[in-house]
Formats: structure tokens, sequence, C-alpha cells
């Protein structure tokens, strides 16, 4: 058996505790925060809800 084939359970383990470990914690403990923000911010206040004119980008022409 060479060193290689030896080197992959190890492996194997290292990157599923990375992988793993992450995932666990966000399924665990969702992040609310945006939600709250949401709630908070008036529905035209998003800058997504509002028009741009060329007027307002130029104000001296």
């Amino acid at each position: 058996m060479s060193w290689f084939w030896l080197n992959i359970p190890l492996g194997a383990v290292f990157f599923l505790a990375t992988a793993g470990i992450p995932l666990v914690m966000v399924l665990k403990y969702p992040d609310d925060r945006r939600a709250e923000v949401r709630k908070r911010l008036a529905p035209d206040a998003t800058p997504q809800s509002r028009p741009v004119f060329a007027a307002q980008l130029n104000p001296a022409g």
C-alpha cells in the first residue's frame, strides 16, 4: 500500500469537516438580520423603487 492511499481518508476527513461544519452552523442558526432590516425600511426607501431621472444626475444642465 502506498502513502498516497493512506492520505486519502485523512484528506476526506478534513474536506468533510471544512465543508460540513459551516453548513451545519448555517442550517442550525439562520441569519435573520436581513428580515429585520426589511421590516424597518419603508417600501419607498429602497433605491430600486424610486426612478432616477437624467435631470437629477446633472443639476447644472
